[in-house]
């Protein structure tokens, strides 16, 4: 393909005639002896336009969705239990002091059964541990 910076009246009157007919920039290019980037900046220059086609829109993407939190944890109502003092909690019984003393003065316990591996029982463990939330923020 010979490389040339000067075009014919020739090689233009061809880009004028096979544009206005649809042929590619690929097809032009070769039938005038050019690059493809020569024909497209030549068009350009000579501020020629397409007399119909496709209009040219950017894509949008959809829009983001929001991940849905997780389910609210049910709550588990429990017993009602009787504080237990700091001298009589078993091995069983809830760890949580309480605001309350006993007749002793000594700090008394929740006395609610503990949550294995815990302890505290189930209510007060929801109060006192926070878990690491897993996801985007």
């Amino acid at each position: 393909m010979a490389q040339s910076n000067e075009w014919s009246d020739k090689a233009e009157t061809t880009l004028r005639h096979m544009f206005n007919a649809g042929a590619s920039a690929a097809l032009i290019a070769d039938a005038v002896e050019k690059t493809r980037s020569a024909v497209c900046g030549k068009i350009k220059r000579l501020k020629l336009h397409r007399e119909s086609g496709p209009i040219m829109t950017r894509y949008t993407s959809k829009p983001h969705k929001k991940p849905t939190p997780a389910p609210l944890p049910k709550f588990i109502t429990e017993p009602a239990t009787q504080p237990v003092s700091i001298l009589a909690a078993k091995r069983h019984h809830c760890r949580a002091v309480l605001d309350q003393r006993d007749p002793n003065g000594l700090a008394m316990f929740c006395g609610a059964r503990k949550v294995a591996g815990s302890p505290w029982c189930a209510k007060h463990k929801r109060k006192f541990v926070i878990t690491a939330y897993v996801g985007r923020a």
